[in-house]
């Protein structure tokens, strides 16, 4: 209240104040006006409110005046939506003081308590998580102040759909049995949970991550060979993506190996499955192959388009050619470019009369035959020519000088006869005895000469 006094003869000494006729204070002042705030007073209500005014004389005077107090305003707030996921809102809430100052915003998803902020702000932030994705929820603010008077207010909002991640499967390191990938995911609404690995439609494995690189390794691969790698990416939503990379694995180094228990050849990346191939080492040689492995023993082919022909491989699978002990047997196994008369490839088992100079004389002829079980026959059936003791032909035979022989014999010797004009031909008959075999020789029209089978 104000108090305007007009002094009278003395001069203004007090001022006395009352409440509905209760004194409540008294303030010294000389000054003709003066001011006094009564309080703790109840909202809307009467009051009579009277002074006193004294002056030097002791002489006084008073007025009083009758004041109904205002009513108290309560705050006023406003709720809006501030941002929206698929699994958490935000919210603004706007507030408006009323007669008190703001103290508290206490937050409702429903009629559920979520939680509060005490704050002296108009403005105030909240953010309801773990929601579902797709669905309408209402919030709602309490807003108090000072005075315990309050306001809300709700808003209503639509969390947003799920998205799910994305995945590139790429290449990264490939070897002749192996390919490593890279997955690449972007997440969607949820966080990345694992990556699930399949080669050519068969599940291989999987990595739980939460990260967006991941990496897997394929093993047990087949060089030069084609294959697709798949990922799955998941995340906490349960929601996927997938991709798929081809890749060809790398050739394998070129030369022998061992895979499976057998020996196997590469060449330009890619395995040999069958037939003959060169090789520079292991050792250098010839090697045939049948199934994709190295063969070692007797082998029935055909090089070259020749007909049907035996060859030899050592153990290492190597062909071998020229003399050869096999087993206790004697073998002649044509050599490179040899003149041994037959024309056959290299490597292939000769039969028959052998034509060769392997041993430091000019002509040698030798005799090979080969049964049913690829043994030739020793010499006790070859007779005179002795293919196991290598011997050149020439000898002395029942005193004649004859052209074959592999020793010395005084008064027998095994003669071989010829159809005429084959000169290495298989023998068609086999005698023992020289005037056997010239009878036998004349009498089945064999040609002879100078008294001996020729």
């Amino acid at each position: 209240v104000r108090t305007s006094v007009t002094q009278g003869t003395g001069r203004i000494t007090k001022y006395e104040y009352y409440k509905d006729g209760s004194r409540v204070t008294t303030v010294s002042s000389s000054s003709t006006s003066d001011y006094y705030t009564f309080t703790g007073l109840s909202p809307d209500t009467s009051y009579t409110f009277k002074v006193y005014v004294y002056d030097s004389n002791g002489l006084y005077d008073y007025d009083y005046v009758t004041v109904r107090t205002d009513d108290i305003e309560p705050p006023r707030v406003l709720l809006y939506e501030y941002d929206t996921t698929a699994n958490s809102v935000k919210v603004r809430a706007s507030a408006t003081k009323g007669t008190g100052s703001i103290s508290r915003y206490d937050y409702y998803q429903g009629s559920t308590y979520k939680g509060r902020n005490s704050s002296s702000s108009t403005t105030d932030y909240y953010t309801f998580s773990g929601l579902s994705a797709n669905t309408s929820y209402t919030f709602k603010v309490y807003v108090y102040d000072s005075n315990g008077l309050s306001d809300y207010d709700t808003v209503t909002v639509r969390t947003e759909s799920n998205t799910p991640p994305s995945v590139l499967l790429y290449e990264y390191d490939t070897s002749s049995n192996s390919v490593e990938v890279r997955a690449s995911a972007t997440k969607g609404t949820g966080s990345i949970s694992r990556y699930d690995y399949y080669q050519n439609g068969s599940y291989k494995g999987q990595n739980y991550s939460s990260s967006t690189t991941n990496y897997y390794t394929f093993t047990g691969l087949s060089p030069n060979t084609y294959y697709t790698f798949k990922v799955y990416v998941y995340d906490n939503n349960g929601l996927s993506d997938y991709d798929t990379v081809s890749v060809k694995t790398d050739g394998h180094a070129d030369g022998f190996t061992t895979e499976g228990g057998c020996k196997v050849y590469y060449s330009g990346g890619s395995k040999v499955m069958n037939g003959w191939i060169w090789s520079e080492s292991n050792p250098r040689g010839w090697y045939y192959l049948s199934g994709g492995c190295v063969q070692t023993g007797w082998i029935n082919s055909c090089a070259s388009g020749c007909p049907s022909c035996w060859y030899y491989t050592d153990s290492t699978g190597k062909m071998l050619t020229g003399y050869q002990t096999i087993n206790g047997k004697d073998y002649y196994l044509a050599k490179y470019n040899d003149s041994a008369g037959q024309n056959l490839p290299e490597g292939c088992l000769y039969t028959g009369w052998i034509k060769d100079c392997s041993y430091g004389c000019s002509s040698c002829m030798y005799w090979g035959n080969q049964n049913e079980t690829k043994n030739l026959a020793t010499s006790g059936t070859i007779g005179c020519y002795k293919f196991n003791n290598r011997t050149c032909a020439t000898y002395t035979c029942g005193g004649t000088s004859t052209g074959g022989g592999g020793g010395s014999y005084t008064t027998t010797c095994t003669c071989f006869c010829y159809a005429k004009g084959d000169s290495y031909a298989q023998p068609k008959k086999t005698y023992y005895g020289y005037s056997t075999c010239y009878s036998a020789c004349t009498s089945n029209g064999f040609a002879t000469g100078s008294g001996s089978c020729s």
